[in-house]
């Protein structure tokens, strides 16, 4: 389990802004090649896949090793984040809008 739960790391954590309509339709390999969190920058989805499948990436307070697990809106916290994480210590919130 995770050091801080994803609420807890929610005020303190770097945050990126997308729009509320591509809940449901976001794919977690699109959301995580996007983001800085493989190898301090935007990576291909070959190497966002392999760390999906390697079981290294959590969305919220879960692991998943589904490379085509798509973000809904059951999955936002206080109604607007998403909190992904690549390892234990490396994550980013997403605030949809």
């Amino acid at each position: 389990m995770y050091e801080q739960t994803a609420k807890e790391v929610i005020p303190d954590a770097p945050k990126n802004l997308l729009p509320r309509n591509l809940l449901g339709s976001l794919l977690l390999l699109d959301l995580l090649s996007r983001s800085s969190l493989i190898n301090n920058a935007p990576s291909s989805k070959s190497v966002a896949r392999s760390f999906v499948e390697r079981g290294s990436v959590g969305i919220n307070d879960e692991w998943c090793a589904d490379p085509k697990r798509i973000i809904h809106e059951s999955d936002l916290i206080d109604n607007k984040y998403v909190v992904l994480r690549v390892g234990r210590r490396k994550l980013l919130v997403f605030e949809f809008a």
